[in-house]
This record gives structure tokens, sequence and C-alpha cells, in this order.
């Protein structure tokens, strides 16, 4: 998921969620958007999307401290 808001009034607002699909994904639907880059980065990217030029910086899990994605959302204009 991806929130955002202003926590000191209370309102955060998530506005992004994926379901994680696992390898029971059916076969014609094809790869998610991005996923040449890898699972992490392409997540990465699809999450942001809403985000992309707008020069904002995203807060993200350790877990996504993947050079690979961070330059990939730098290019796009969000910064992790």
């Amino acid at each position: 998921t991806i929130c955002d808001g202003d926590l000191l009034k209370g309102s955060p607002i998530m506005f992004r969620v994926e379901l994680v699909e696992g390898k029971d994904r059916p076969v014609e639907l094809g790869p998610k958007e991005f996923e040449d880059l890898g699972k992490t980065v392409g997540l990465m990217l699809r999450m942001s999307r809403n985000l992309w030029n707008t020069g904002k910086v995203v807060t993200m899990d350790s877990g996504f401290s993947v050079s690979k994605g961070i330059l990939a959302m730098r290019e796009k204009g969000v910064f992790g």
C-alpha cells in the first residue's frame, strides 16, 4: 500500500493498493507492467505511478532498498 496525508491532523489517506498474487496468477494475464526490471523494481514503479514527475519523496520499508528501483524511480521524478 501507499498512503499519504497529514498524520498530525489524523487524516492519512490510502490511495494505492496492490494485492500480492501467488504462482496461481493466470498465464493469460501476462506479466505485470515493469516486471521485466524485476519483481521488486516493478512493484516500486507501479505503486509510485501517481507520484511520477512530482518530485515527492517516498518512504519505503528496507525491503525496497534496491538501487535499481531507486534509480528507476528517480528517472520517473520520484525519490526514495
